[in-house]
């Protein structure tokens, strides 16, 4: 199937809940393609995010059956690979040339049944738990060398990921390490003088971002006399437990929850810093790049984080932030004190990480990019 010569070439772009509201990186990506065209489809329609396709070309499972069945053929979708016609022929509609899923999961039980009954090719980005968890005796783990196998191309979010993608084999000329940027437009420093005293944590409060170890060292910061505010924006399982972990300053720490994307630029754009502590969870779960550093980084604010897989690809240690052991939080506190107070290196820092994200995370530079994977895996 081709395009006309009247139309952009277009891509379906799947996520099995399009769209969780953490994962605008999806959006983003889509949104910025230069030549190519994005249709949004998923299994079921996730509304948390939603509003980030708002103008764009979306075809949800969930939306093209009836009401009543909907569930059911959604879960027979993501169980077994089973397409309802309806669903199918308004995808066909479209005439894409390529199907792009994100996530291996379901790339593996949703994308390769689909690319099939749609007769295009495969690509399936990995970003980070898809490859970095180890649990052998799970289905997907078992099975995901069908994956490697059906895919044209498999794009990694980060050098470190594409080690792992060899690692687990997947072979080495099927791999293309793609960043994927960030939007430098919805991105900029603030205008002005800013008065930056705050710490700030963004993201799923669960293991692998390692919150618990900012708690404990804010704790630290504390008890040497410090009394910056620590800003918590996120939700997740471990809610709770870090509340109660946080109680001895819970004068100076606010669980903000979920919170819009306006309201994160805001409080990381004007904080003294920015911690993103990553760690390795028990089940190996880790991040594939972080673009939370990314984001911050843009938006002029020194970065405190972790040698974490690939982190020290988008934040280099001593120049655009600092990095820390993991799970070490005394270290960490000795990193956020160090920004809190030595303001001339806080700017250095905050001056470096603008021009690095510029020049080697541009979303729209790296879209091009994108493209090229698109054109190339097309004409093949």
């Amino acid at each position: 199937m081709k395009a006309s010569e009247n139309k952009p070439p277009r891509v379906v772009v799947f996520r099995k809940r399009m769209l969780p509201y953490s994962e605008t990186f999806i959006a983003a990506q889509g949104n910025h393609l230069p030549s190519w065209q994005a249709v949004y489809a998923g299994a079921t329609e996730e509304r948390s995010g939603i509003r980030l396709l708002e103008g764009a070309t979306t075809c949800i499972l969930n939306k093209q059956v009836a009401r009543w069945i909907s569930p059911f053929v959604s879960w027979a979708f993501k169980r077994y690979g089973l397409i309802p016609a309806a669903w199918l022929k308004k995808l066909r509609g479209y005439q894409p040339e390529l199907l792009h899923v994100h996530f291996g999961p379901d790339a593996l039980y949703m994308g390769i049944p689909l690319s099939k009954a749609l007769g295009i090719p495969l690509i399936v980005t990995f970003h980070g738990f898809d490859i970095t968890i180890d649990a052998p005796d799970s289905r997907y783990q078992r099975e995901r060398f069908k994956l490697f196998q059906h895919a044209t191309k498999v794009i990694a979010v980060s050098d470190f990921i594409a080690s792992k993608l060899i690692e687990h084999g997947c072979p080495e000329e099927k791999i293309v390490r793609h960043y994927i940027g960030i939007d430098l437009e919805k991105f900029t420093p603030f205008d002005g003088p800013i008065s930056r005293e705050d710490i700030v944590f963004v993201g799923r409060l669960t293991e692998k971002k390692g919150c618990r170890y900012l708690i404990e060292a804010a704790i630290h910061l504390a008890e040497l006399g410090e009394n910056h505010h620590l800003h918590i924006i996120g939700d997740g399982v471990l809610r709770e437990s870090l509340q109660i972990l946080a109680q001895p300053i819970a004068n100076r720490v606010t669980f903000h929850g979920k919170q819009t994307p306006g309201f994160v630029r805001e409080k990381v754009g004007k904080a003294a810093v920015f911690c993103a502590p990553s760690v390795t969870s028990r089940s190996g779960d880790s991040e594939g790049l972080g673009m939370m550093n990314l984001e911050a980084m843009a938006l002029g604010t020194p970065v405190v984080s972790t040698f974490h897989t690939a982190i020290p690809e988008a934040v280099i240690h001593e120049k655009t932030g600092i990095l820390v052991p993991e799970a070490d939080s005394k270290a960490l506190a000795i990193a956020l004190r160090r920004c809190l107070n030595d303001r001339d290196f806080a700017e250095k820092l905050g001056k470096n990480g603008i021009a690095h994200v510029c020049q080697h995370f541009d979303i729209r530079k790296q879209c091009g990019g994108l493209e090229m994977i698109y054109d190339f895996v097309a004409k093949r």
